[in-house]
């Protein structure tokens, strides 16, 4: 089983993108956050400038990501999660 999540982007100084969290209003990296078996099958740059995380089921989200079925996700991104 999985989980879906939106979760910001994180732009390192090296221009690096990489799924961020809410930091009190701050986006920081949620790198050293994530486990094994997380995958990012898309980086939005677009209006929505949001990753969408697929995780284990057992992983819960961090501050700022949101949470989505199969479903919603394959509305937004029609086909993206097989």
């Amino acid at each position: 089983m999985a989980r879906y999540y939106y979760t910001p982007i994180f732009e390192g100084a090296d221009e690096s993108l990489t799924p961020g969290k809410d930091d009190t209003g701050t986006v920081v990296s949620a790198g050293e956050d994530l486990v094994a078996g997380v995958s990012a099958p898309k980086c939005d740059r677009g209006p929505d400038q949001r990753f969408v995380l697929v995780t284990p089921d057992s992983v819960s989200g961090l501050p700022g990501w949101e949470e989505k079925t199969k479903a919603e996700v394959n509305t937004d991104y029609p086909g993206l999660i097989p």
